[in-house]
C-alpha cells in the first residue's frame, strides 16, 4: 500500500513541495520573515490535520504541531488561533486517517533534508535551534512506526481506494495553506 501511495501521489507531493517555503531554505534565498512564515503554515497544516487524525487512530501521537508550536513561541511568533481558521479536516474512518497519516509521517523524511540546508542558509544564522527542522534522527521514528503499522493491515480494496484519495486531499490541503495569503499577518517585526 505504501506503494501505491507513493506513486499515485507523486505528482501532488512534487506540487506541494514547490509552493512551500522550504526551497528557499535549499537555494539560501529565504528570509527571515519568510522562514516564520513557513514555520506558520507549516503549524496551521499539522495542527489541523494531526488532531483530525488523532480523533480515529489511537496510537496516533500528535506530535508535529506541538514542536512547531514552540518553535513559533521561541521566535516570539503568535501561532494562528485555529478556531477561526477558514479550513477544517476531517475523516469518516480509519483508512482516510491512514491515508493522511501517510503524508504527516512522510514529511519527517524531508524536514530531514531541509535542516541540513537550514544550517547553512545565512538568512537564518542568528536563529534560535529548530526542533521541527531539528534533523534529529529520532524524528524518522513515526515515520518507522507508520510503515511497521502498514505492513500490518489488510486493506479491502474500497479501503485502498479511501486512503488514496485522503492522501491526495491532504497534500491539497497542505498545498492551500501554504499559499493562504492571510496568515502573513502573524509574522512579527522582530529580527534575529
Amino acid at each position: 500500500m505504501l506503494t501505491i501511495l507513493k506513486n499515485e501521489t507523486r505528482d501532488l507531493h512534487t506540487a506541494t513541495e514547490n509552493e512551500n517555503l522550504a526551497n528557499k531554505i535549499i537555494d539560501k534565498s529565504i528570509s527571515q520573515e519568510e522562514f516564520y512564515l513557513l514555520l506558520v503554515q507549516n503549524y496551521v497544516a499539522y495542527a489541523l490535520t494531526e488532531s483530525a487524525i488523532a480523533e480515529h487512530l489511537e496510537d496516533f501521537q500528535p506530535e508535529k504541531a506541538a514542536v512547531l508550536q514552540q518553535d513559533l513561541k521561541n521566535l516570539g511568533i503568535q501561532p494562528p488561533d485555529l478556531k477561526n481558521y477558514t479550513y477544517s479536516f476531517s475523516f469518516g474512518n480509519i483508512a482516510e486517517a491512514l491515508g493522511a497519516q501517510y503524508v504527516v509521517e512522510g514529511s519527517a523524511l524531508g524536514g530531514m533534508v531541509i535542516a541540513k540546508h537550514l544550517k547553512k542558509c545565512p538568512p537564518l544564522q542568528n536563529i534560535p535551534a529548530q526542533n521541527f527542522f531539528s534533523g534529529k534522527r529520532e524524528n524518522l521514528a513515526d515515520w518507522k512506526k507508520y510503515q511497521n503499522k502498514m505492513e500490518k493491515y489488510s486493506f479491502t480494496a474500497s479501503e485502498k481506494e479511501q486512503m488514496l484519495e485522503k492522501a491526495k486531499e491532504t497534500f491539497n490541503f497542505f498545498r492551500k495553506v501554504f499559499q493562504d495569503k492571510n496568515l502573513k499577518k502573524y509574522i512579527p517585526t522582530k529580527r534575529y
